[in-house]
């Protein structure tokens, strides 16, 4: 809770104009492009595993979206706050 009030404040503080709200590319993805599902055998996973898999799977969807706008930041050589809770290396 408060995780872009918080960057928001900080971007501020330190002099950093480009925030990335994975949320927002969530939403904006989700409009165009919904997640592709791989076939996992979930019968020999425990109810923890499969929630960890569908946020790893997820995550990985909205890095995705982010690698343009991460890249031409680093390109730039730009600063970049990335904020939001579905984010993968």
């Amino acid at each position: 809770m408060g995780k872009s009030t918080i960057v928001t404040q900080l971007a501020e503080r330190v002099n950093i104009s480009n925030i990335l709200q994975t949320g927002i590319v969530e939403n904006v993805m989700s409009g165009f492009l919904p997640p592709q599902q791989k076939a996992t055998d979930t019968d020999r996973m425990t109810e923890e595993q499969i929630v960890v898999k569908a946020y790893s799977d997820k995550s990985k969807w909205v890095r995705d979206g982010c690698n343009f706008d991460i890249s031409k930041c680093f390109n730039d050589g730009k600063p970049l706050i990335i904020e939001g809770s579905h984010i993968d290396p």
